[in-house]
């Protein structure tokens, strides 16, 4: 009993001391479970405080960086609009809808108080409804997205009217979707009316240089348009229209041949009326009057300018006092007439290049024997006919560069000029084409030439049907050529003067017009002759 009560007595004494243990531990830190458990506890908490006061700094710089970028996108946003609502250009989008978008304010300044918002491009570039079905067709087009995006928008109308009268000019661009499709059509308008007119000062100033070069040329064309006029109106009068307008058709070549294209519109336009008539005649000739009155300081051409008139120098007078008999008298006469073939024919120069530009064409003139004296008043009847040649030429017979295969970019255009002892020879002669007969036969039986006159024929006897009035291969009809009286007018002119004139043609060589006029007395007569046939016919 006594041993048992010992023994738990030791043990319980040991028990004591190992919680004594225990609770020292404690109290002295101890590396116990739930110790650690509280410090792990304590560091987190520390080290979330850390994070959210890190947290909060970086938010406040974020709101500052944030509101210092909304200012900045505000400002340039007011400059952007700034510039927007002020520059002379206008912008506007138009959707698949083909109706605006949205616009600039310069669009209204540009097009009017009309209402642009989902408006249709169309109503508010204001066209009629021909032109608003071709910019229409053209807006889907792009919207179609088959086409490259330069090749259709280049379908579009690149012109317009705007307020005032002001000249517009429109260039596209396409906006495109994230996928790549066709989302709208970006228009950029601007008024061009200041540089059209300096374009065309800048145009008339080179014309009025380019008279100045050839003034003696350009009086002798005056002359020369006030008497076909004239005829023209006593054609009228006899009620034969063919030859009025073989008269129309020379003045309005001529008037090309010196660059004045607004005559030459003019006169294109009076072409095209059913009936000639003094009233046609008479604004053709005042709009003629109007440019020289208007320019008369410095060409100093009167508009009732005659040919160039002969100055008779005491040479001359001499040579005459020594003429013993007619002959001598008609050969002072010829001698008195004279004139550089080259000055004559100095005109053409001007006209190849602006025609070849028209036309989009290389050509290169060539003038052979220019330094040959030659008669005017023989001929300049038929050189103020020669217009139509040289339209013919570059308009119809001489291809395109892409167009000329083997054969030699500039095309060649040569204007030969010779004399013999018994007449003038003058050849138009290109490396182009050549005439296509077949056109001809059919546009022949189209103007009801029989049916017998045409078969069996061959290429060189057709290609003379060039002489009937009225037949043209060209399509459409322009003001370069197409009305189809410039050949026949070329005869006629021939035949007066007693000459002739023959057409050489190879399909893919080219074509030659040669022309042989007698000189002098010879002329005479056979023009004589001529007029005598005439009459009786």
């Amino acid at each position: 009993m006594t041993d048992d009560w010992k023994a738990r007595a030791l043990a319980a004494e040991r028990t004591v001391e190992v919680l004594k243990h225990k609770v020292v531990d404690l109290y002295n830190g101890g590396g116990s479970t739930i110790q650690h458990t509280l410090e792990r506890a304590r560091v987190r908490e520390a080290e979330a405080r850390r994070r959210q006061e890190l947290m909060g700094v970086r938010n406040a710089e974020l709101l500052r960086y944030s509101a210092r970028l909304e200012g900045e996108v505000a400002a340039r946003t007011r400059d952007l609009q700034v510039i927007l609502d002020n520059v002379v250009f206008g912008f506007l989008v138009v959707g698949p809808d083909l109706a605006i978008r949205g616009f600039t304010r310069s669009c209204i300044d540009l097009l009017g108080d009309a209402p642009l918002a989902n408006t249709s491009l169309a109503a508010a570039l204001r066209f009629d409804a021909i032109r608003a079905a071709d910019l229409e067709l053209g807006l889907m087009q792009v919207f179609d997205d088959i086409l490259p995006s330069e090749l259709a928008l280049e379908q579009l109308p690149h012109a317009a009217v705007g307020t005032g009268g002001r000249s517009l000019c429109l260039d596209g661009r396409v906006i495109r979707t994230t996928e790549g499709g066709v989302d709208s059509i970006l228009l950029t308008i601007s008024d061009v009316t200041a540089l059209e007119a300096a374009q065309q000062e800048n145009t008339h100033y080179r014309l009025i240089v380019e008279l100045l070069r050839q003034r003696d040329a350009f009086a002798t064309f005056v002359g020369d348009f006030h008497a076909m006029a004239a005829d023209a109106r006593a054609a009228i009068a006899a009620g034969d229209q063919r030859l009025a307008r073989r008269a129309v058709h020379t003045m309005k070549g001529n008037a090309g041949c010196f660059g004045l294209s607004q005559l030459s519109a003019l006169i294109h336009e009076v072409e095209g009326q059913p009936q000639l008539d003094g009233t046609a005649i008479d604004t053709i000739e005042s709009a003629l009057s109007a440019f020289l009155e208007a320019n008369a300081d410095v060409l100093g051409v009167s508009s009732t300018a005659d040919e160039a008139r002969v100055v008779i120098g005491s040479r001359d007078l001499a040579a005459l006092a020594a003429a013993t008999s007619l002959a001598d008298v008609a050969e002072w006469v010829h001698a008195l007439r004279l004139r550089e073939a080259g000055a004559l024919l100095a005109p053409f120069e001007g006209m190849v290049r602006r025609l070849a530009e028209r036309c989009e064409k290389k050509v290169e003139l060539v003038i052979e024997g220019g330094e040959a004296r030659v008669d005017s008043e023989i001929l300049s009847p038929i050189l103020r006919e020669l217009a139509h040649l040289i339209r013919n030429s570059i308009d119809h017979g001489i291809e395109a560069a892409d167009e000329r295969g083997d054969k030699p970019v500039p095309a060649r255009l040569v204007l030969r000029i010779a004399e013999t002892d018994e007449c003038y020879e003058l050849d138009v002669e290109d490396d182009g084409r050549g005439i296509d007969v077949e056109r001809l036969v059919l546009k022949a039986r189209e103007l009801g030439v029989p049916e017998a006159e045409l078969a069996n024929r061959s290429y060189d006897e057709l290609v003379e049907l060039v002489y009937i009035d009225g037949l043209t291969t060209a399509l459409p009809v322009s003001e370069v050529s197409g009305r189809g009286v410039g050949m026949s007018a070329i005869a006629a002119a021939v035949r007066r003067a007693g000459g002739s004139v023959r057409i050489r043609s190879r399909p893919g060589l080219g074509t030659r017009v040669e022309i042989r006029v007698p000189t002098a007395i010879k002329a005479s007569r056979r023009s004589r002759e001529f007029r005598a046939a005439a009459a009786v016919g």
